[in-house]
């Protein structure tokens, strides 16, 4: 697996909006994950942790790669109106 830095993939357009999963991550001084080994990706945070559960990789970090500069979300947003996150895309077509 590619070990790679929050900077890194923040930096491809292709993981913006899409909810991350790493392992073997280091931490910052706030205790989230801001590196790792690159695992998988997906838009739906369901999808993603149902292969987790294929590939019985139990032990992933999962973060949120959002639109605002190298924000990263470490547990899903609450999906409220007040929010300060966005909630992925298919969440919020459930709104």
């Amino acid at each position: 697996m590619q070990r790679v830095t929050w900077t890194d993939i923040c930096s491809r357009e292709d993981l913006v909006g899409h909810w991350i999963a790493l392992t073997e991550c280091s931490y910052d001084d706030t205790g989230k994950a801001c590196g790792g080994a690159f695992v998988d990706s997906d838009e739906d945070l369901v999808e993603l942790c149902t292969r987790l559960g294929q590939q019985a990789r139990s032990n992933c970090d999962i973060v949120f790669c959002s639109r605002r500069d190298h924000e990263r979300v470490s547990m899903p947003p609450s999906f409220d109106r007040r929010s300060s996150y966005p909630p992925p895309p298919s969440l919020e077509q459930r709104r």
